[in-house]
């Protein structure tokens, strides 16, 4: 079986202004929701939420982008090849930000080579 990265990736102008805010320092990293406001704190998609136009506020507990409606910015697409194992840019960001314990300039560079 083979593992690959499907989705749709996002506009280069979306991609560089996101890859900017994750570098910038402005943004403190935290797990499993793309914003916690006790702690003001971001994962990477919550930087990509708030970089599209959402409000920190309507992320503020939700842990997915699907949550607050912009599922769309690097959506989910399904693979039915029975042989493959399927991943999704959404749920790969996701595991090195949550799982993988990588830091914000981690992510950058792994969203400029793949994205």
């Amino acid at each position: 079986m083979s593992s690959r990265v499907v989705g749709k990736k996002p506009s280069k102008t979306l991609k560089a202004k996101w890859i900017k805010a994750l570098r910038s320092g402005e943004y403190s990293q935290t797990k499993q929701e793309l914003y916690n406001g006790a702690e003001n704190a971001f994962c990477c998609l919550g930087v990509l939420a708030c970089v599209a136009g959402k409000d920190k506020k309507d992320l503020d507990g939700e842990s997915t982008l699907d949550d607050v409606g912009l599922g769309n910015l690097i959506g989910v697409y399904n693979d039915t090849d029975a042989g493959d194992e399927v991943d999704t840019y959404q749920s790969r960001l996701s595991v090195l930000n949550d799982d993988g314990n990588k830091s914000f300039n981690y992510i950058a560079s792994y969203i400029e080579r793949y994205l």
